[in-house]
């Protein structure tokens, strides 16, 4: 089969949430995820149900090699439903695209890309001229950056601040007390635009504050909206955020990336588990929505997902429709 011709297949993109559920039905819903099961079956003779690398960085969360005959069981029933279509980006043509791979591949050479991946680099994003002394009498002790600067005698710097960054990295993904910290301080930030301004010892400095203000601005300003005047201004929002340290603000980073930025807001905070629903899965979440962007149905049990997915399309005008088990199984029947 021809690419071209693969690209005209409609194809409905089910959370990984919905594939848990008919692998194992839940007891106070299993009807429904049985009923789910027969009708994505009857429905692999009209469309396609593609899996992505979201699904398989869902399944790679916390692996261990000791559960590989699990995975390969989940992949098994998966595969059954995918017939092995894989959904890829096809930039000359602009959209996706779907080839043939098994998933047990693709999820073996994301195992051994992740034991290979290296941590993030935050000196890149950095004015590495940038030091400065800030008045420690004018910032609480909940502040995220309250500690670097106490150790440091109040002196910013660029290296003590990559340290900090990279610690906030590798914690703050899987750990939802540092994220829920982290959120609940952005939603109470309040700029002073002057006074930090006069914080700034250099004019370098200074321009490099006046760029960070001038991209994050709208999005702090914007934590009083409510959703309908937050969807109004949700794309100068977003493009500002995400041209801070991008040349070109693509809908992959839109949805990926401004699926994370929305959850942040008040409006569409996404409940945290320990261990369970932590920043990590919301950029999990974000992947999905990405890959349904081009789907007929986007299935999730997730109400929270199934949200700020909508809210997102909606920006954006894209047609899918963002539904729950019991919405798609109506749909059909």
């Amino acid at each position: 089969m021809r690419i071209d011709e693969l690209c005209q297949d409609k194809y409905i993109y089910l959370d990984w949430n919905v594939v848990k559920n008919m692998i194992n039905p839940r007891n106070d819903k299993k009807e429904l995820d049985e009923e789910m099961k027969r009708i994505i079956y009857f429905l692999r003779k009209k469309y396609k149900f593609p899996y992505s690398h979201g699904h398989i960085k869902d399944r790679a969360n916390h692996y261990d090699e000791k559960y590989r005959e699990d995975v390969k069981a989940d992949f098994s029933f998966f595969e059954s439903i995918t017939d092995s279509f894989c959904l890829v980006r096809c930039d000359e043509l602009n959209k996706f695209v779907m080839i043939k791979k098994p998933i047990m591949d693709f999820f073996d050479e994301e195992i051994e890309e992740e034991k290979n991946r290296r941590g993030f680099n935050f000196q890149y994003f950095l004015n590495p001229e940038a030091s400065f002394r800030v008045d420690m009498s004018k910032i609480n002790k909940d502040h995220p950056l309250y500690e670097m600067l106490e150790r440091s005698n109040g002196i910013y710097n660029p290296f003590s601040m990559s340290e900090f960054l990279e610690k906030l990295y590798n914690e703050i993904f899987v750990n939802a007390d540092k994220y829920k910290k982290f959120r609940a301080y952005m939603e109470q930030f309040e700029i002073n635009k002057e006074d930090a301004r006069n914080q700034q010892n250099s004019l370098k400095d200074r321009d490099y504050l006046d760029f960070l203000l001038l991209h994050m601005e709208p999005f702090l300003e914007s934590m009083s909206y409510d959703v309908l005047e937050l969807q109004k201004k949700w794309k100068s929002i977003a493009e500002n955020w995400f041209s801070m340290y991008h040349k070109e603000v693509c809908l992959e980073l839109l949805l990926t990336n401004g699926y994370g930025l929305l959850d942040l807001h008040p409006k569409f905070h996404d409940k945290l588990k320990k261990n369970k629903n932590t920043l990590d899965n919301i950029v999990r979440d974000g992947n999905h929505a990405y890959y349904a962007s081009e789907a007929c149905y986007f299935v999730s049990e997730d109400g929270h997902t199934r949200e700020k997915t909508q809210f997102l399309y909606d920006v954006y005008g894209i047609k899918t429709k963002v539904v729950s088990e019991a919405e798609f199984i109506n749909h059909f029947c």
